[in-house]
């Protein structure tokens, strides 16, 4: 039986560094996609339930991106840099509903042929504020452009909370998206 002993393992034309371990013996994987991003200030809209299907929530401030794969702007979206099972997750929280509303929240994946909602979450609503909180895993081609929407049956009052700055700590970033590829 033979011993492989390395530090850094790279790839061969661009000596971009694909895996390393430390003295312990613990892997790292620096080229592994990862984003986060969040809402700097509230949203408020006159009419959530427009659109198809509803709204492009807009994210403000980037604090991962390590595939260079997000998009600001009116679009916000992140492309998918290589296919693969990815994590990801998206926290939303919203003042101000009417009682007995509802509200959807979609991710949105857009293959080449337009944007189609591949997960969709729907939350009754009281008083006050609530929170979406939402984790999974799925598939995702080389590619896809991924992008949360947000969308209510009727209730035009409510708004999407955002941290108070770009800085702001992970304790009052209350609209997130993240992501990471598993394998």
């Amino acid at each position: 039986m033979s011993t492989l002993k390395v530090g850094t393992i790279q790839d061969h034309a661009n000596s971009n560094t694909a895996i390393s371990i430390d003295s312990s013996g613990r892997p790292t994987f620096p080229a592994t996609p990862a984003w986060r991003v969040h809402n700097v200030g509230a949203q408020a809209r006159t009419n959530w339930s427009t659109g198809s299907p509803y709204e492009p929530i807009v994210y403000s401030a980037v604090t991962l991106d390590n595939a260079s794969g997000w998009t600001s702007g009116a679009s916000n979206y992140y492309t998918i840099p290589v296919a693969g099972n990815y994590m990801f997750f998206i926290n939303q929280r919203c003042d101000g509903p009417n009682d007995g509303s509802w509200f959807q929240l979609y991710l949105m994946v857009d293959s080449g042929s337009g944007y189609e909602f591949r997960h969709r979450w729907i939350q009754g609503a009281g008083t006050g504020f609530f929170t979406f909180s939402v984790s999974d895993m799925a598939i995702f081609a080389a590619g896809d452009k991924l992008q949360v929407r947000f969308g209510t049956a009727s209730d035009t009052s409510v708004t999407l909370q955002g941290a108070s700055n770009a800085n702001a700590t992970s304790q009052n970033q209350y609209t997130s998206f993240a992501g990471y590829r598993v394998g």
